[in-house]
């Protein structure tokens, strides 16, 4: 099976910044929208495939259960974590999780709105929860996903320094769902081919005008004229403690297919006549 996380494209380097104006004379300006983008946002992620549930030739589809971990750092969540106390998490880095509780009722991932509060002594506090802040959130979705079900989503908040404030605290999205992929099959040699599964993951913020293509805290691409700053970055979790896995001893049609146990991570991109906004996604 195959995680396929939108990239530019090698040849899509960055742009040299543009030569300083001589002394004395002022910049051609260059038209460029500036934008409160200043950091492009790294999103780790991490793949759990519970179970392959069906492969369909004719249909050119497969449906998995799976769980989707993204991890990203969050600043702005420091005066909250460095308040809060530890969790009863029975997990290896549990002196680093920290008792964060998120408001439901507005928190949805995919708007990009994540609500967030210290939690009241008292079970069932209504001012506290009235007080949580809103923060960012990566917007993921599947853009060749068909169906969605059994969709659940939670959070883990960790910071492993909370009295310093240059180390950021990280903020953990844990997404299970059984979902239904298209996917066109390779049937050329069939009955002795071999498929590639993919579930292709993106991000719904958009990339932006650069105001500042000297930037180094955003990722730069250029796209033939236009210079873009990308807000979002997705890569594999390279953690040793966050690995990707892929069970294959769960698989119902092991009589027809073999299932290799690899789960491969993919730099891919999404076209611009397939974006409805003419923005590549990353």
């Amino acid at each position: 099976m195959e995680l396929v996380l939108p990239q530019p494209t090698p040849e899509e380097t960055a742009p040299e910044p543009p030569e300083p104006a001589p002394e004395g004379t002022e910049a051609e300006p260059r038209g460029i929208l500036k934008t409160n983008v200043k950091v492009t946002r790294t999103v780790m992620v991490r793949a759990l495939i519970h179970r392959l549930l069906d492969v369909n030739l004719v249909l050119q589809q497969f449906a998995v259960k799976s769980q989707i971990e993204a991890s990203w750092f969050e600043p702005e969540l420091k005066p909250l974590t460095s308040k809060s106390t530890t969790t009863t998490m029975t997990l290896a880095d549990v002196e680093a999780a920290r008792s964060i509780a998120v408001d439901r009722s507005r928190t949805n991932q995919y708007v990009g709105h994540l609500y967030c509060y210290l939690p009241s002594e008292k079970e069932e506090d209504l001012e506290a929860e009235k007080s949580a802040k809103r923060f960012w959130a990566p917007r993921l979705y599947f853009d060749n996903v068909l169906t969605m079900e059994n969709e659940e989503s939670w959070y883990h908040f960790y910071d492993s320094a909370p009295g310093e404030a240059s180390n950021p605290p990280m903020v953990c999205l844990h997404w299970s769902f059984t979902g239904t992929f298209s996917e066109p099959m390779e049937l050329s040699s069939f009955p002795l081919d071999a498929q590639i599964l993919t579930m292709r993951l993106v991000s719904g913020h958009e990339e932006v005008r650069a105001a500042n293509p000297s930037v180094e805290k955003r990722t730069i691409v250029q796209r033939g004229a236009r210079v873009r700053a990308k807000q979002v970055e997705l890569v594999k979790n390279a953690s040793s403690k966050r690995r990707s896995n892929l069970r294959t001893h769960t698989f119902l049609q092991a009589h027809e297919y073999t299932l290799y146990p690899r789960l491969n991570f993919h730099a891919g991109e999404t076209r611009e006549e397939d974006s409805s906004s003419a923005s590549v996604y990353a």
